[in-house]
């Protein structure tokens, strides 16, 4: 169980994990409040609500005031069970918040992805899903798994698999025995035909089995109380398990979402919202947002949300406008056009939510970013009245130093897994090169920083050597920044070992001098587990 201490706690990095099969999805597409379509990409709240997601930002940023065991933000049930990083401090975070995948079911054994079922109704499905039905008959009756990751991630294997089928509804199958290499496969692109499909590889193929809806726990969401003025919105399983997921404005009655965007009047509590790109006049006045587009959430769309961006200024200044939903119609959309003019979208016509009466912000609950924990990795929270409610996952692993500085979890090499400050740069082994001639005495690495506003960014502290073939975020070794190179003239070894002048591109990019490997105990300890 979660312990809060002086401050709030947040979500811990979703690579941590093993790949998926050849034709298998990550689950950030298509799924029951799986994926955002907020105005600027995934975060926690759009991932489960569609607020819009964005940096990690907004209001009042401080400590939290709870303290006891009594406020967790989730909590284990009979199958479901919470996949955390356990700070050094006794805080625990939950591993996958971005993509809404922190669950295990272990009398199933697989990690989960809440998707809907062809009932409607959310549940715990296999996190390895196909996208299309591969079949081992010419008539595509007989659903296989053909599988290209069998062996080359532990846990990559799981007993179930989820089929993405029409309208967003998700079907559970259990994998079978092994085919022969030499059996036909078929697929069928629009569920009536049925046609042959090439196989070029001798890739495992598995027979499936399909299973009732009701193998996979099944979830509702609803309000809970959590601090005066302001609900928990809860999604808890039929196991007993729960997370909260964002909140839920008892004034409005209905769920509402950090945006987790530096917006205008700053984070305010978003209600689930369908993103307009588009008008229904040809003067562009009354906006328009897709139905289809948020037909696969779990959550109800009660808004249309028109996020701004000013990008003439530094930083760039963003605003949102929110209106109520006038219902929907079948309407031809108009967008503006690079010139400003309201054009005819080629966009085909569809069933859209229609403008209503415009949202005062304002009267939106303001939301705080808090800071849980004591020890040397500590989490942001998103939280209301002092209270932590839903980590913030948005931009980084959002895990914080002693410092304050982002950090992001990496394996090293003795095995521990560690919070590497995000200032660092990373760069493979074959990237070194040296000013002398000898390809002897410190290495360099090439930066290019990414322009910020109103300045540039400083010199990273540290590169850290990324083991690209690993299963999860990793890294060989890591080296302190101590400056950089002014050399004319830089030399690097060639496949032949030989060391040889290198051919400067122009504009040069900046060259890091490394000085000494940083030891592992150098960056805060975490600790993967699964909590019963």
């Amino acid at each position: 169980m979660l312990r809060l201490r002086v401050g709030c706690w947040l979500l811990a990095w979703g690579a941590l994990s093993c790949g998926e099969s050849s034709n298998a999805g990550d689950g950030t597409a298509g799924g029951g409040g799986t994926s955002g379509e907020g105005a600027s990409g995934g975060s926690a709240g759009s991932a489960n609500g569609g607020a819009a997601g964005g940096s990690a930002s907004g209001g009042a940023t401080g400590e939290s005031g709870g303290t006891s065991e009594d406020a967790p933000y989730f909590q284990p049930g009979s199958r479901l069970k919470p996949r955390v990083l356990a700070l050094d401090d006794g805080v625990d975070v939950l591993r996958d918040v971005v993509l809404d995948a922190s669950w295990h079911d272990a009398e199933l054994e697989f990690d989960c992805l809440f998707l809907l079922d062809e009932a409607g109704v959310e549940r715990c499905f296999p996190r390895r899903f196909l996208s299309r039905g591969t079949y081992a008959d010419a008539d595509c009756t007989r659903r296989v798994l053909v599988d290209s990751t069998v062996g080359t991630c532990a846990g990559s294997r799981s007993p179930y698999v989820a089929l993405e089928g029409p309208g967003c509804a998700y079907s559970g199958f259990r994998v079978g025995e092994e085919l022969p290499p030499s059996t036909p496969l078929f697929y069928s692109a629009d569920g009536s035909s049925c046609q042959a499909s090439v196989q070029t590889d001798a890739t495992p193929m598995y027979e499936l089995e399909a299973v009732p809806a009701e193998t996979f726990v099944g979830m509702q969401r609803g309000p809970r109380p959590r601090a005066p003025g302001l609900d928990a919105y809860v999604r808890e399983g039929d196991d007993g398990s729960w997370q909260i997921m964002g909140y839920f404005d008892p004034v409005r009655e209905a769920a509402c979402f950090d945006s987790f965007i530096e917006f205008d009047p700053p984070s305010q509590c978003v209600p689930a919202h369908a993103s307009s790109a588009w008008y229904a006049d040809s003067s562009c006045q009354t906006h328009i947002a897709s139905v289809q587009q948020t037909s696969c959430y779990a959550e109800r769309r009660t808004v249309i949300f028109a996020g701004k961006v000013d990008v003439a200024s530094c930083p760039s200044r963003r605003s949102f406008e929110l209106y109520e939903i006038d219902g929907t119609r079948e309407a031809s959309p108009y967008q503006v056009d690079d010139t400003g003019a309201c054009v005819l979208s080629t966009t085909p016509p569809g069933e859209v939510y229609v403008q209503g009466a415009a949202i005062d912000a304002s009267t939106l609950p303001t939301l705080e970013t808090l800071v849980v924990g004591t020890g040397a990795a500590r989490a942001l929270f998103s939280g209301f009245g002092g209270v932590p409610y839903v980590p913030i996952g948005t931009g980084h692993s959002g895990l914080v130093d002693e410092s304050s500085e982002p950090c992001q979890p990496f394996r090293f090499p003795d095995g521990s897994l560690r919070c590497v400050p995000t200032s660092f740069s990373a760069a493979t082994p074959a990237a070194l090169v040296y000013e002398e001639a000898s390809c002897d005495g410190p290495p360099l690495v090439a930066w290019i920083a990414k322009p910020t506003c109103p300045a540039d960014p400083p010199l990273p502290r540290g590169v850290l050597f990324v083991d690209s073939t690993a299963c999860e975020l990793a890294v060989t070794e890591l080296r302190a920044v101590v400056g950089e190179s002014t050399a004319s003239t830089l030399y690097a070894r060639d496949t032949s070992g030989a060391c040889q002048a290198v051919n400067m591109s122009s504009p040069a990019p900046t060259y890091l001098r490394l000085g000494d490997v940083l030891e592992a105990n150098t960056f805060p300890d975490l600790k993967p587990t699964t909590r019963q």
